[in-house]
C-alpha cells in the first residue's frame, strides 16, 4: 500500500480503543482495510460521524512506512447510515458481520456494489415487510457471491431437472432435493417452483433489493429464517447479530 492513500469505503467493523480513539475496519472495492480513527471518540472530532458501522466516506489514509500500520489521517463526504429503525440497523450489521467473516467474499468489488444496494434499498424500506425482502434478497446474492448457493433449478442429488416443481432446501452441503431424494428431512424448507424462482432472482442479481415480489407472510418470514440459518452455515458460527435480527423482526426456529 502507498504510504499515502485515498479510498471511498464503508465501515464494516468499529470498536473503541481505550477512551478516545476507534479502530475502523473499511470495505472498499479494493478490498477489506484496517486503520485507527485517531480522536475519533472527541465529541469535536471530524473522524467521528465516519467511523460508526456503516458510514460511508472517502478515507484519507496513512501508512507508517515502519510498522505498517494505517492510521486515518482525514475524511470528506461522510454519509452516515440511515437504516430507517431498529431493524434496518440491525440487518445491516449482521451485513457487515458477514463481510468480516468471508474476507469479502473472495469479491470484494461486488460485495461492495452490493453493500451499497443493501444500505440504500434500507433507507427507501417502508416498514418491517420491506426490510425482510431487502435482507432475503441481500443475503441470497451473498450466498451465490460465496459459492454456496444451491443450482435453483436441478436436484442436487439426482441431478434431475425440476421444471416447475417444488423442492427442499436442505443444509449448504445439501442444497436443493427433489421430493424424491430429500424424505423427510428434518430442518429442511419447502420452496415451491416459483418461489423457486423468486429466490434464483435475487440470489443471481436479476431481481433488485428493492423489488416488490408477491409473497405470503409465513412464506417470506419461513424464508428470512431459513436464508439467516444458511448464512451461518456458510461461516462456521452462530453471529450475535442474525440472534439480534431475529429478535428484532420476530422470527426463530428453523425450516419446516
Amino acid at each position: 500500500m502507498r504510504r499515502n492513500k485515498r479510498t471511498e469505503g464503508v465501515v464494516v467493523r468499529s470498536r473503541p480503543v481505550g477512551d478516545q480513539d476507534r479502530a475502523v475496519v473499511i470495505l472498499s472495492r479494493e478490498g477489506l482495510l484496517e486503520a485507527t480513527a485517531y480522536g475519533a471518540q472527541r465529541p469535536s472530532s471530524r473522524l467521528g460521524a465516519a467511523a460508526q458501522v456503516g458510514s460511508r466516506a472517502v478515507f484519507y489514509l496513512y501508512v507508517n512506512p515502519v510498522k505498517g500500520h494505517v492510521k486515518v489521517s482525514d475524511v470528506d463526504r461522510v454519509e452516515v447510515l440511515d437504516a430507517g429503525g431498529l431493524e434496518g440497523l440491525a440487518v445491516f450489521q449482521l451485513w457487515a458481520d458477514l463481510v468480516v467473516a468471508t474476507h469479502g467474499a473472495g469479491h470484494e468489488a461486488e460485495v461492495y456494489r452490493l453493500l451499497l444496494e443493501g444500505r440504500d434499498a434500507l433507507r427507501r424500506a417502508g416498514g418491517v415487510e420491506e426490510v425482510e425482502r431487502v435482507l432475503l434478497g441481500w443475503l441470497l446474492r451473498f450466498l451465490g457471491l460465496l459459492g454456496v448457493a444451491p443450482e435453483w433449478d436441478r436436484c442436487a442429488r439426482c441431478g434431475r431437472g425440476l421444471g416447475e416443481e417444488g423442492a427442499w432446501w436442505g443444509s449448504v452441503e445439501e442444497g436443493l432435493l427433489c421430493r424424491g431424494c430429500a424424505g423427510g428431512r428434518e430442518g429442511a424448507w419447502w420452496l415451491s417452483g416459483a418461489m423457486r424462482g423468486v429466490c434464483a432472482g435475487f440470489a443471481e442479481g436479476r431481481l433488485g433489493l428493492g423489488v416488490r415480489v408477491r409473497m405470503e407472510e409465513g412464506v417470506r418470514r419461513g424464508l428470512v429464517r431459513v436464508v439467516l440459518e444458511r448464512g451461518e452455515e456458510a461461516v462456521g458460527r452462530r453471529l450475535a447479530s442474525a440472534g439480534l435480527v431475529r429478535e428484532v423482526l420476530g422470527v426463530s426456529g428453523g425450516g419446516g
